[in-house]
């Protein structure tokens, strides 16, 4: 597998597996190798769980890194240095710094454990929930559902246990990515590639900042002691029993459509989607098998 991945096809066995969960706190998912497409153009999801490490670990458990149409969109915000007490290094490891779902006006326990709870995989979809039991007297969970036809993600965060305090997203894009505010989300454009995120249900509270000096927040540390400006995106709610739920589409030929979309309170979302001239319903309930119904 490593070989086929690192030559990208030229050498190796084609893995049989486009999703895998392993135990050293990664669950990966990938919409295929080389089949349809060129290799380097398949969309690729990394989701972090498990326990924390105390050495060399960033507080990144429940974090996920998107990779499609030949580059990485999502990104890890990289490392400093191995000084405790630098600044830079301390943020670069914190939660804030990682593409995470936060309450930040609550205390967070950082040598939690971030469980999976759920890792189905079929042909059509791999949907994975982790539990993060990090915020006392708060389940905050996070569902990372691939849908193989659209090639999307949908990822869905909740607060169960709080009514009251804000939730918030963040999500780093990578070095040299354009971000773009559209009326429901935001647009990561590379030339002619670009990746949509877009809200469903109601529209949360919406931020962009492009790192900038005095303030680290969207730098990305590249190597030793070197920072290069990205840009972080956040959304935010106040009710966090509500959700946040962001659907995430490349768009490297033909976009993705979004013909309609709709989260109930009690948190099941549904949505049409379009791509060419195929289009799919797509049904998730909570804690339920994910439905994709190919629309006729």
């Amino acid at each position: 597998m490593a070989d086929f991945a690192a030559t990208k096809g030229v050498r190796g066995t084609r893995p049989k597996a486009t999703a895998l969960v392993l135990d050293g706190g990664y669950a990966i998912s990938r919409s295929g190798w080389g089949e349809q497409r060129k290799i380097h153009n398949e969309s690729h999801m990394i989701l972090r769980h498990g326990p924390f490490v105390r050495a060399h670990a960033h507080a990144d458990l429940g974090s996920v890194h998107i990779y499609a149409a030949g580059r990485p969109w999502l990104v890890d915000s990289g490392f400093h240095s191995y000084q405790s007490a630098d600044r830079t290094r301390q943020h670069l490891h914190s939660r804030q710094a990682h593409n995470l779902a936060l309450l930040p006006e609550r205390e967070y326990s950082p040598r939690s454990t971030v469980a999976i709870e759920r890792a189905e995989i079929t042909e059509t979809v791999h949907d994975f929930a982790v539990l993060d039991p990090g915020y006392p007297g708060v389940q905050l969970r996070r569902r990372v559902i691939y849908l193989a036809g659209p090639d999307c993600w949908i990822i869905r965060d909740t607060a169960d246990g709080d009514t009251g305090s804000l939730l918030r997203q963040h999500w780093q894009a990578d070095l040299g990515l354009r971000c773009r505010r559209h009326d429901r989300g935001f647009t990561l454009q590379d030339k002619d590639r670009s990746m949509s995120l877009t809200w469903l249900g109601g529209t949360p509270r919406l931020s962009r900042h492009e790192a900038q000096d005095g303030d680290l927040r969207g730098w990305v540390g590249t190597r030793w002691k070197t920072l290069k400006p990205g840009t972080l995106l956040t959304a935010e709610r106040q009710n966090p029993d509500r959700g946040l739920t962001v659907l995430i589409a490349p768009n490297a030929g033909t976009p993705l459509g979004i013909v309609d979309s709709y989260v109930t309170t009690s948190g099941t979302v549904t949505a049409t989607l379009c791509r060419g001239g195929d289009a799919w319903k797509v049904r998730i309930e909570d804690r339920q098998e994910v439905v994709v119904s190919p629309v006729l």
